[in-house]
């Protein structure tokens, strides 16, 4: 695998993983992980 492929698999990854956490209402969590996300914060709402 390339590693730019790699880098985006990471980067979908996190994204996905910012997402699951917030569609179970885990803000907390995503704060200690430094990611503010705009995502969270409106589907979260």
């Amino acid at each position: 695998m390339a590693p730019d492929s790699s880098v985006a698999v990471r980067e979908e990854y996190a994204d996905w993983r910012d997402l699951t956490i917030c569609t179970l209402g885990r803000q907390s969590e995503i704060a200690e992980l430094g990611r503010e996300n705009a995502t969270c914060r409106n589907g979260a709402a």
